[in-house]
């Protein structure tokens, strides 16, 4: 069971920790989608992660955008509180990435966990 108290993730704000060390997750995420790499759910998840995620963040600035860009051209704000509207609609959505980026850490930490049993069960076999 080793393995797995020095394999798991521990998502912590905006790093993440394995064995007792702190990594941040780097540009984009990209370091701990390298350490996710190991697990097809987790890497499947994360994926689902980042095009949510994106969708929200296009959302939240475009809407605003093209709102305020209707609002200038047609000198009425109704296209502004539209766009605004548009944005706000982003918190369930960034909510949902969050949960699939939860999950995906899960994900690894089970696959892990799986691994040391699965090692601890050959060593239990070996031995008999």
């Amino acid at each position: 069971m080793d393995a797995y108290d020095y394999e798991s993730i521990i998502i912590a704000g905006h790093n993440y920790e394995i064995n007792g060390k702190l990594y941040p997750y780097g540009m984009f995420n990209h370091r701990l989608r390298r350490e996710l790499s190991g697990s097809d759910m987790a890497i499947d998840s994360y994926r689902k992660y980042r095009k949510k995620l994106f969708g929200a963040l296009f959302l939240a600035i475009g809407g605003p955008v093209l709102g305020t860009i209707g609002s200038i051209i047609t000198m009425n704000p109704a296209p502004y509180f539209a766009g605004s509207f548009i944005a706000l609609g982003t918190f369930p959505i960034a909510y949902a990435a969050d949960r699939y980026f939860q999950r995906a850490a899960w994900f690894y930490n089970r696959d892990v966990l799986k691994e040391a049993i699965q090692e601890h069960e050959d060593e239990m076999n070996i031995e008999d």
